[in-house]
């Protein structure tokens, strides 16, 4: 499976225009793209260019002032995108989460309580207040949500869940933190057992293109070593052989491909501070 980085950064600015949805239930079983507005949450869900990741956005409508962009992919990795200066400034940090086995295309389901219903790429159901845009259940999952957020902290925390696995990184600012090979990351089983393994036994890190790097080390592309949950499943129960890794093991979904190639200028605007949103 192939993984590209920064991808909450990146999605944005790293779609193709996929056909409209033309009803929910086609949304449902097709990656078709759709722009919706709820009270005050955004909501727009896209490609990426070479159509393997449905990547789904939320986020509040006055992004000139402080705020988190919240992005689901079907891929299972959720991540936070947080601009506390909002879009006058650049500086800006993210955290991200993968949340395994995955499969489902993120779409989503509005209520007339002010509540947005996410279902993630992990297949489970977020709960979204659409006034200020913040999550504030999980299915099947113990998370925190602060209304308070920082470059240091993202307010949130999803300290684990009962059928899946959750790998949490730390915060980086002006990236993304699996850009690193030999940084560790924590992944956390329904038992709430944790491990901490390196972003590199989870990573291939290769040559892509005319640059892979920037001078800090950071890589523009990477591919993930496994093709499927259960390979994945597998990887890590000889690394972390106290984790329950059953959920994966009986999981038949297999990992998308990515193409990394036409990621690489994007990746090198992120992190040279060009964000757009």
């Amino acid at each position: 499976m192939q993984k590209i980085i920064f991808f909450f950064n990146l999605f944005i600015s790293s779609v193709v225009f996929a056909n409209n949805c033309k009803s929910d239930d086609q949304a449902d079983f097709e990656c078709c793209e759709f722009f919706k507005s709820v009270n005050n949450t955004k909501i727009s869900r896209l490609e990426t260019l070479d159509k393997s990741i449905c990547t789904l956005s939320i986020y509040n409508v006055n992004a000139d002032k402080s705020f988190r962009r919240f992005g689901f992919a079907s891929d299972g990795q959720i991540s936070i995108f947080m601009q506390p200066g909002g879009n006058k400034l650049k500086a800006n940090s993210s955290q991200s989460y993968l949340i395994f086995p995955f499969g489902d295309y993120p779409t989503i389901k509005a209520t007339g309580d002010e509540r947005l219903h996410v279902r993630s790429g992990s297949g489970q159901n977020w709960t979204f207040n659409t006034q200020n845009s913040l999550p504030i259940a999980l299915e099947g999952c113990n998370i925190n949500v602060s209304s308070k957020f920082s470059l240091q902290d993202s307010g949130v925390k999803i300290v684990s869940c009962k059928k899946h696995l959750v790998i949490e990184t730390p915060i980086e600012v002006g990236g993304e933190y699996i850009a690193y090979p030999d940084k560790t990351i924590t992944v956390r089983d329904p038992n709430q057992k944790a491990c901490q393994i390196r972003n590199s036994d989870l990573y291939d890190y290769k040559k892509s293109g005319s640059s892979y790097k920037d001078k800090l080390g950071r890589h523009f592309t990477m591919k993930m070593k496994f093709k499927s949950n259960k390979e994945l499943g597998l990887g890590l129960q000889k690394i972390c052989p106290k984790l329950d890794v059953s959920m994966m093991l009986t999981s038949s979904v297999s990992s998308p491909k990515h193409k990394d190639s036409n990621e690489e200028k994007r990746a090198r605007d992120i992190l040279e501070g060009q964000t757009k949103n």
